[in-house]
């Protein structure tokens, strides 16, 4: 099964993720490897685009209503939640969107986890 397989089997099972992708880490910013789902996200993310370098790090962000609020960095989403997942040993993210505001929470994070998971040890993040 290939990597774009996996992925839309999981946006088919998981709605909520109307796009779910993998952007893989290059020297100058991040390319993206796979996708699924409806509509279009950019092929090449730059290393200072939105929280890019902090889930680099290891962190996890959901950006949806709760942050609307609370942090100017929300105001590029254009009323749509994203989410954004470190892939093991830094080799990239998955990021995921959806055009409610309210589409991501714990529920989902954990979710994309486990796809994370099973993609590791299905060999497809080498």
């Amino acid at each position: 099964m290939e990597l774009a397989e996996v992925l839309a089997e999981f946006q088919r099972l998981h709605p909520q993720f109307a796009w779910i992708g993998l952007y893989w880490k290059q020297p100058e910013g991040l390319a993206l490897r796979a996708s699924a789902g409806t509509g279009s996200e950019p092929t090449w993310l730059g290393l200072d685009s939105g929280p890019t370098p902090l889930v680099l790090q290891g962190e996890a962000f959901l950006l949806g209503a709760s942050e609307v609020e609370e942090q100017s960095l929300v105001c590029y989403l254009e009323a749509r939640s994203e989410l954004w997942l470190s892939l093991p040993q830094g080799r990239g993210i998955l990021k995921a969107i959806h055009p409610s505001l309210e589409a991501f929470g714990p529920k989902e994070l954990q979710a994309a986890q486990a796809l994370v998971q099973q993609l590791e040890r299905l060999g497809m993040l080498e």
